[in-house]
């Protein structure tokens, strides 16, 4: 074997680059949340998030002493059930799905430290709150994804296949788009919204970035935020993505 090796691994591509285009399916926002005033309550510790949602992507929200505002954007996933996508700071990114008629949500939040550089770092949570009342029920982690292989198309140029290998890990794999046969392993977490319906959220290893889309198995669509340090350039990116999906095919492992 001669020649040198063409193989590039994760994080080689400037994450705005990748960005470049890989919004071209996102969906257009809804307006179901404009007007909207909600209280949602954290059962632990016992505290209360106030959100006033105004016409025209502008939120005003209160928590504790802590107050400010910021723009987001909905999007109706199912009748009743609304991602939406807000980037409070310049450090900080929410990806919530409401079920309003549920009375609850879900949220993951991504805050960014660092400068960019090599000490830049990210502290990813997930939180469970109560819509307009405390929480009552609550959406269950799952592996009903575990073992499906999808090919997700974000636009035009950008192409991607998903492997689901367990409850903690997934495999990505680029097949169209500026990390073209560039693929890696990151954790993440799965949680169950609706039949079919899915919160997916990872975090890289190689950089300081979290993805969190909502998966609608029944539609074969995708819809959530992409979030992250561009180390290249010492800025961080927000993105709002949409993807189609195909069910390639099923793992089921036979028991040892």
């Amino acid at each position: 074997m001669s020649g040198e090796s063409t193989f590039r691994g994760a994080g080689e591509v400037a994450l705005l680059e990748q960005f470049d285009n890989h919004d071209g399916f996102r969906p257009r926002p809804s307006s179901v949340l404009d007007g909207r005033s909600l209280t949602l309550h954290l059962a632990e510790p016992a505290v209360e998030l106030e959100l006033e949602l105004g016409a025209g992507g502008n939120a005003r929200w209160r928590l504790g002493e802590e107050r400010g505002e910021c723009p987001f954007e909905a999007f109706e996933l199912r009748q009743g059930i609304v991602a939406v996508a807000a980037r409070v700071d310049e450090r900080r990114s929410v990806f919530a799905v409401c079920a309003r008629e549920r009375g609850l949500a879900v949220l993951t939040e991504l805050e960014l430290g660092g400068d960019g550089g090599g000490g830049a770092g990210e502290s990813s949570r997930y939180v469970q709150f109560g819509i307009d009342a405390p929480l009552a029920e609550r959406f269950e982690p799952t592996a009903e994804l575990v073992g499906k292989r999808v090919q997700w198309r974000y636009s035009s140029t950008h192409s991607f296949e998903h492997i689901y290998l367990n409850p903690t890990a997934y495999c990505w794999h680029c097949i169209e788009g500026p990390e073209r046969w560039i693929g890696d392993v990151d954790p993440c977490v799965y949680y169950r919204l609706d039949q079919d319906l899915y919160l997916f959220a990872w975090s890289e290893t190689v950089v300081p970035f979290n993805g969190a889309v909502a998966i609608d198995l029944r539609s074969g669509t995708s819809t959530g935020r992409f979030f992250g340090w561009d180390t290249e350039h010492a800025e961080i990116g927000q993105i709002v993505v949409g993807a189609y999906g195909t069910v390639l095919n099923e793992t089921v492992h036979v028991p040892a």
